[in-house]
């Protein structure tokens, strides 16, 4: 089951073009078959989310981003 701060991996059937070039994480607690992702290598301030169905994605680092996830938006907390 993959949860919120996992970082993911879209299989590459489901890829659109340049979405190798992210760091995709889940965005909530994958729920009914689907989940929220995200990108969050992306440089801009508001960023895209995509909710898929879990098998177009494939589970890389489980709690990879747990610590830089804000429930009001999805950026990285410069320490």
């Amino acid at each position: 089951m993959i949860k919120k701060g996992d970082r993911i991996d879209i299989l590459p059937q489901w890829q659109d073009a340049g979405d190798a070039n992210y760091v995709w994480v889940a965005t909530d607690d994958e729920e009914n078959g689907r989940i929220t992702i995200c990108p969050i290598s992306m440089p801009i301030s508001i960023k895209p989310r995509s909710t898929v169905d879990v098998n177009m994605i494939t589970l890389r680092e489980a709690g990879f981003a747990s610590n830089i996830l804000n429930k009001r938006a999805l950026s990285l907390q410069i320490t």
